[in-house]
């Protein structure tokens, strides 16, 4: 019996050591666990798993780091564009050395302060009091956060009180219909045509990436002139242009354009952060030109400066078909025009924001020309004279002065006028009559007679 009661109290000794080593085993295995992050656990969303909190700390900073470098938020409102700082993006980072949590998944949010800052920097327009900053916020947090690692670019048209509209037609031209096949064809093939945000815009090369043949003449002046208007009225930059040589068909002096298969072509910039589209129609009706994009905050309007009228010279051309002294005007002349394009940006108010010139508009005058004989007209021959017509003019002479009469034409005069002209004292004849008034008195009777 005793010997059975010792068997027990061994056993149950036994057990009891067991037990405790299991626990302790299980606590020691629980206390180097608790050191460890479990796999799969992620902090501010960065894999933690297999780390310790130390370590895991040092990859947090890391990898928030490099997402803030990578990470980029950029603000854009048509041609204006400004960056966040880094310190914007604000990406939460718990002290793991303090607090140990198996799942930490908060989101990244956007320091409103540097954002209202930012969008101050715009250069675009006065934008103070007209963003809707606590929804543009949202929105770039919710991409920050959806992108991780990607550059996130929004465009603030539509957070802009009264833009809300993504796009809208901001120019518009409407020629009356010409008939042209070409011109069909090419308002069909550009129809839709996407201009690229900062990048040019040239009207022939668009053309040919269409498949469409660049053949210069008055279709495609009409169609150059017509897209020329409406990308003037936009804040597009003018890069390259030419007058056309001939006004084309209902297009006023100072849009017009000229666009040939050689050295002519139309380009402009785009210099916004969103691309624009052009809209080209033709029908019975005519040919519709369309400009569309983010509607701007300030208006744009062209207008038509130091117009001239250029009138025609005449030319001269010499022709042996034509007969002596015989002329005609074969082709008469056109005037000539010039005009000074400028675009203005009206802001609220009708205040005058900038004037841009754009373009000196050309186009020449087409001369007069008339056609002349080469041969003179002969001088008619002089008319003999007639001696009964001929009379001799008297002239009266103040007493004391004697003076001839002088003939133009002593050969042609008449006999009874060179007699009359023998019978008037000559110059010859003076000096006597000067030699009485010299002094000498005339000699006396006696003086005379003893001479004699």
């Amino acid at each position: 019996m005793k010997s059975f009661l010792k068997m027990g109290l061994v056993v149950s000794l036994m057990t009891c050591l067991f037990v405790a080593s299991l626990f302790v085993g299980r606590f020691i295995d629980m206390r180097a666990l608790a050191n460890e992050y479990q796999a799969g656990t992620r902090i501010a969303g960065v894999e933690v798993g297999g780390l310790s909190p130390d370590e895991a700390q040092v990859e947090l900073l890391k990898q928030m780091d490099e997402r803030r470098a990578s990470q980029t938020i950029s603000l854009h409102l048509y041609d204006s564009k400004v960056v966040l700082p880094v310190e914007a993006l604000q990406l939460p980072v718990p002290d793991l050395a303090v607090d140990m949590p198996e799942t930490v998944e908060e989101d990244a949010t956007i320091d409103i302060t540097m954002l209202t800052e930012a969008i101050g920097q715009i250069e675009s327009a006065e934008l103070q009091g007209l963003v809707e900053i606590p929804m543009l916020k949202e929105e770039i947090e919710r991409q920050v956060n959806e992108q991780q690692n990607t550059p996130v670019s929004i465009h603030l048209a539509p957070y802009i009180d009264g833009v809300a509209e993504e796009q809208t037609v901001l120019a518009n031209v409407y020629k009356p219909y010409l008939e042209s096949t070409l011109l069909q064809q090419w308002a069909n093939a550009l129809d839709g045509y996407v201009l690229e945000p900062r990048q040019p815009f040239s009207l022939k090369d668009a053309l040919s990436e269409m498949n469409q043949v660049v053949v210069g003449g008055e279709s495609l002046d009409l169609f150059a002139s017509a897209v020329y208007q409406v990308m003037a009225k936009s804040n597009l930059e003018l890069i390259e242009h030419h007058s056309p040589s001939k006004l084309p068909y209902a297009t006023d002096i100072g849009f017009s354009a000229s666009v040939n298969e050689d050295h002519r072509d139309l380009i402009f910039y785009n210099p916004n952060y969103s691309p624009l589209e052009l809209h080209t129609t033709f029908s019975n009706d005519g040919l519709i030109v369309e400009l569309l994009g983010t509607p701007y905050l300030h208006e744009y309007e062209l207008v038509i400066e130091d117009q001239e009228t250029i009138q025609p010279r005449l030319e001269i051309q010499y022709s042996k078909k034509r007969r002596a002294g015989d002329s005609q005007l074969i082709e008469n002349g056109k005037q000539g025009f010039a005009a000074t394009l400028y675009r203005k940006e009206v802001g609220a108010n009708q205040v005058e924001i900038e004037t841009l010139l754009l373009a000196r508009d050309y186009v020449a005058a087409r001369p007069d020309i008339e056609e002349r004989s080469v041969y003179a007209v002969p001088e008619p021959e002089p008319e003999p004279l007639i001696d009964q017509d001929l009379q001799p003019v008297i002239i009266d002479l103040p007493e004391g002065q004697v003076t001839p009469n002088v003939i133009e034409n002593p050969q042609e005069s008449s006999p009874d006028a060179n007699n009359a002209l023998q019978t008037q004292p000559s110059q010859a004849e003076e000096p006597q009559e000067d030699e009485a008034v010299k002094g000498e008195s005339e000699p006396t009777y006696e003086e005379q007679k003893d001479e004699s």
